[in-house]
C-alpha cells in the first residue's frame, strides 16, 4: 500500500460510488480522508434529530470532517434552536452552499451562538435555497446579510410577512450572479430593492407575480438577462430605468 501514490488512491476513491465510501476509509489511513471528503461533501440534517446526533457523534474540529462539507441542508427542521443551528455552522469552515428547506426555522444571526458574530459565518457561502415556509421578511433579509459573499439566491414557495422599515446590518448595493424567486410573495423583491441587490439572471414562475417583482427588481439591476415565465424560457433585455 505505501507503494501506492497519494493522487493515485485519491483517484480511486473518486472513481468508486459513494455508497463505497465508508468501506474505502477502513481500507488504510491513507485512504481515510479522501473518502470521508467525498462521504461528508453534502450532508442533509433531516428534522432537529439529526442537527443534535451530528453535534454528538461528529468531533467540532474546524480541520476535521466538519471541514470536508461543502453543502448543508436542513430538512423539515421546525424546532432548530440558534444556539444549535450556530454550533453546526461554527465549525463548517468550507461551506459553499446552505439550503433550508419545509418550514425549517431560520434563526436570527444575532441569536446564534456568542462565539459566532454577525457576519461572522458563512464567509465561504456563495449559494443560499430558502424553500417551502414561511416567516418575517426581516428574518429572511437578516440572514442573506450575513452571508457577506453570497452569489446565488433562490426562493420557492416562500411567504413572509411585513415590510422592512429600516435598514438592517449588512451591505448594500450587491450583485449576485442569479436569483430564482418562484411562488414567493412580493415582500421579498421589495426588501432586495430597496437593499439594492442587482443580479445578472433571473429566473421567476407565475406570470402576474413575476411582473411585479420585474417593476420591483428592474430599477436595482443593471441588466436581467434570463426570465422563466409559466414554464418557458426566454432572454430578456430589462436595462437600468427601462
Amino acid at each position: 500500500m505505501q507503494s501506492f501514490a497519494q493522487e493515485l488512491i485519491d483517484a480511486i476513491v473518486d472513481h468508486l460510488p459513494h455508497s463505497d465510501t465508508h468501506s474505502c476509509s477502513l481500507v488504510a489511513k491513507r485512504w481515510r480522508r479522501r473518502s470521508q471528503q467525498r462521504a461528508f461533501a453534502h450532508v442533509t440534517f433531516q428534522r432537529e434529530r439529526k442537527v443534535v446526533l451530528w453535534c454528538t457523534n461528529i468531533p467540532q474540529d474546524p480541520d476535521g470532517i466538519p471541514s470536508y462539507v461543502q453543502s448543508v441542508e436542513f430538512f423539515r427542521a421546525r424546532c432548530l434552536e440558534p444556539i444549535l443551528f450556530g454550533r453546526v455552522l461554527k465549525c463548517l469552515s468550507k461551506l459553499k452552499s446552505l439550503a433550508m428547506m419545509l418550514g425549517t426555522t431560520i434563526p436570527e444571526p444575532e441569536e446564534l451562538d456568542g462565539s459566532i458574530p454577525f457576519g461572522g459565518f458563512g464567509q465561504q457561502i456563495s449559494r443560499l435555497v430558502l424553500s417551502s415556509f414561511g416567516c418575517a421578511t426581516t428574518t429572511v433579509m437578516s440572514l442573506i446579510l450575513s452571508l457577506p459573499n453570497l452569489q446565488e439566491l433562490s426562493f420557492c414557495g416562500v411567504k413572509t410577512e411585513g415590510e422592512v422599515s429600516a435598514p438592517l446590518e449588512g451591505s448594500q448595493s450587491k450583485t449576485l450572479r442569479f436569483l430564482n424567486l418562484h411562488d414567493t410573495t412580493t415582500n421579498i423583491a421589495t426588501a432586495l430593492a430597496g437593499y439594492r441587490f442587482a443580479s445578472r439572471q433571473i429566473s421567476m414562475g407565475a406570470l402576474a407575480e413575476s411582473l411585479s417583482m420585474v417593476q420591483l427588481l428592474v430599477p436595482s439591476s443593471q441588466i436581467l438577462v434570463y426570465l422563466e415565465l409559466d414554464g418557458t424560457y426566454s432572454v430578456v433585455g430589462f436595462s437600468a430605468g427601462e
